[in-house]
């Protein structure tokens, strides 16, 4: 029975010295399932291990100052093993972000090593100034000329040509016997000897200035020509008038004068109305019967649409490129229906162009009541004539009279554009 009590009392005692050591004898005691022996050996594990760490550190300058034995063996391995955890860690990033860069920078390096292609330039040069085309730029490798884009080169080449071509200067004459300019040969770029035969040596050429091929050109017109031009004639038309109409044949013979002895070089365009000029009383110009608004009446310049007309069908005959041509809705007696040609200074004009490859000359000249418009040209022109129906011999006179339905319309005949 005593036995017995001790016993009690002394678990009582246990208990209570359990109570009073409180977590101390918590940490003492393997958790509920933990295996006592693992817990004990582990700790102690850590501990030996903590020690020969500070034991090991003791050694060391500087940090052997720091306190191990009041930090214990095991906060010390803890913390040892934290710190060579978090220089593993850097370690690694290190290696991770640097290896990169110093590949980027290995192929760099072998990058720079690589040779650069050869420039491919087309330098031109001419009169001081040098033209360049990258011809890489064109797609030329250097080596095979069918990989460079042809259409592009021949671009820039043109707009090259625009910049060196010197175009010939024709000879002028204003008029038959003036003063004759005489011509000027020109220059121009010879883009048929790069097309053809540069490109077939295109590698011997690049890199350095070549100078850009350069050919005459010729004008066409010389001042022999111009001597030429009343040799040949290619149209001529006559048209009749009263003699006894002072005021009337006045203005005929005035407006023809104005046109007679005219030069015009090929391409070049004739204004009746600019040739002539304004038809005022100041320029001698007379007052005759006019057709306005469809009616006679009295007007400056009257019988002026006879020297225009004349001149037209001559211009017709002569295969000559009519540009502009009005035809008044009433019909006049001096040429045929259909076949006169009016004019106005503030209205209709009437112009053609030289479209032959050589020059022309009009003659225009009065005689005995009759109106003739001639057109010359050099030997070599080469027209082609048109069949025209003459002028009535005597055209009936201009009558005052007043038409049923008078009418502004100006009926264009406008048969070619400048």
């Amino acid at each position: 029975m005593k036995e017995k009590e001790k016993t009690q009392s002394q678990d009582m005692t246990g208990e209570t010295r359990v109570e009073e050591a409180g977590l101390g004898a918590d940490r003492s005691r393997p958790e509920e399932g933990q295996d006592p022996l693992s817990s004990v050996s582990a700790a102690g594990t850590i501990s030996k291990f903590g020690e020969r760490i500070i034991a090991l550190l003791s050694k060391v300058p500087l940090v052997q100052k720091i306190p191990f034995q009041r930090i214990g063996p095991k906060s010390t391995a803890v913390g040892t093993l934290v710190a060579v955890l978090i220089l593993v860690v850097s370690i690694t990033l290190f290696v991770v972000n640097t290896v990169p860069e110093s590949t980027n920078a290995q192929a760099l390096v072998q990058e720079q090593k690589k040779p650069k292609p050869i420039p491919a330039k087309l330098i031109l040069a001419h009169d001081g100034k040098t033209w360049t085309i990258n011809l890489r730029k064109l797609g030329y490798n250097g080596k095979k000329d069918d990989t460079l884009d042809k259409e592009a080169l021949l671009e820039r080449l043109h707009v090259i040509k625009k910049q060196v071509d010197e175009p010939a200067v024709n000879a002028r004459m204003k008029r038959w016997g003036s003063l004759i300019q005489p011509e000027k040969e020109g220059k121009r770029m010879d883009l048929a000897v790069i097309e053809h035969k540069w490109l077939d040596d295109l590698d011997k050429r690049l890199n350095h200035p070549q100078p850009i091929p350069m050919v005459p050109d010729q004008p066409d017109v010389t001042t022999e020509d111009l001597k030429q031009v009343n040799a040949r004639k290619i149209g001529s038309y006559t048209t009749y008038y009263n003699p006894g109409n002072t005021n009337r044949t006045t203005n005929v013979r005035l407006s023809s004068q104005a046109i007679n002895n005219v030069v015009l070089n090929p391409g070049e365009v004739f204004s009746f109305n600019q040739t002539v000029g304004q038809r005022t009383s100041a320029r001698g110009y007379r007052p005759a019967k006019i057709i306005v608004r469809g009616e006679y009446s009295e007007g400056i310049g009257g019988g002026i649409c006879q020297t225009s007309s004349t001149l037209f069908n001559s211009v017709d005959e002569a295969g000559l490129q009519v540009v502009a041509r009005f035809s008044h809705s009433k019909e006049v007696t001096y040429v045929p229906k259909g076949r006169d040609a009016t004019v106005s200074w503030y209205g209709p004009d009437f112009r053609f162009k030289n479209n032959l490859t050589e020059p022309i000359l009009i003659r225009s000249y009065l005689s005995g009541g009759a109106l003739t418009v001639e057109v010359y040209s050099t030997p070599k022109a080469n027209n082609h004539a048109k069949a025209v129906q003459p002028a009535p011999r005597n055209p009936e006179p201009v009558k005052n009279e007043q038409p049923k339905k008078p009418t502004d319309e100006l009926q264009s005949r406008q048969e070619g554009n400048e």
